[in-house]
C-alpha cells in the first residue's frame, strides 16, 4: 500500500473521530505542531523509522516532545500509531490530516518563493490576491529563495503561477521571436 494511502486512512480515520467527538478545534492545532516538529526534525524522522530502536524507547521520545503541548486526543493518537508500528507516516499523516482539514474549511494552501521577505501589507496584498484567484480562504507559506531574481513563484496545489522576471523576460522573447518571424 502506498505511503498516500495509509496517510490518508489514519488522518481521515482521526479526522472524523475528531469532528464526531466535538475536539477538532483542540487537535487541529496539535497536528500542525506535530506536522511542524517533524517536517523540522529530520533527526526524529530517523529516530523513529529506525528499526532497531524498540518502541518503548520511542514512545518515551514522543514523551518528551509532545505529551505537555498536545491534547490527550491527539497523544493517544500518536500511540496509536506507534503501537501499530506506522511511525514511519506521522508525518504523512499529519500533513494528511491538515489538508483534509482545509479542504472541508474551504482554505488552499500555497507555497510561494520570493528572494525578498514580505512586509505585512505586501503579504496582505498578495494574500489577498491569491484570494481572489482561488475563490478560496489561503493559507500562505513563504520560502526565501535567492535565486530567483525577482518576483515569485506560487504552487496551490498542482497549479503553479511563474510571476518570476524570468519567466516574463522568457515569454517576451517568444512574442518577439514569433513576431519577427510573421
Amino acid at each position: 500500500m502506498s505511503v498516500f494511502n495509509i496517510a490518508s486512512r489514519y488522518a481521515k480515520a482521526f479526522y472524523e473521530f475528531s469532528e464526531l467527538n466535538g475536539v477538532l478545534d483542540k487537535v487541529y492545532p496539535d497536528m500542525l505542531l506535530v506536522e511542524n516538529a517533524f517536517t523540522d526534525s529530520k533527526e526524529l524522522r530517523i529516530f523513529l523509522s529506525s528499526p532497531i530502536i524498540k518502541p518503548e524507547k520511542k514512545l518515551l521520545a514522543l514523551d518528551a516532545i509532545f505529551k505537555e503541548k498536545i491534547s490527550d486526543e491527539t497523544w493517544n493518537f500518536l500511540s496509536f500509531i506507534l503501537n501499530k508500528k506506522r511511525e514511519n507516516y506521522f508525518l504523512e499523516i499529519a500533513r494528511r490530516f491538515n489538508r483534509i482539514k482545509n479542504e472541508k474549511l474551504g482554505i488552499v494552501e500555497a507555497m510561494v518563493q520570493t528572494n525578498y521577505d514580505f512586509d505585512e501589507n505586501d503579504f496582505q496584498n498578495f494574500k489577498s490576491k491569491l484570494e481572489d484567484f482561488t475563490r478560496k480562504k489561503v493559507l500562505v507559506k513563504h520560502k526565501a529563495n535567492t535565486k530567483l531574481m525577482g518576483g515569485f513563484i506560487a504552487r496551490i496545489g498542482d497549479t503553479v503561477i511563474d510571476g518570476t522576471i524570468e519567466s516574463q523576460l522568457q515569454k517576451l522573447k517568444k512574442k518577439l521571436i514569433e513576431n519577427i518571424n510573421s
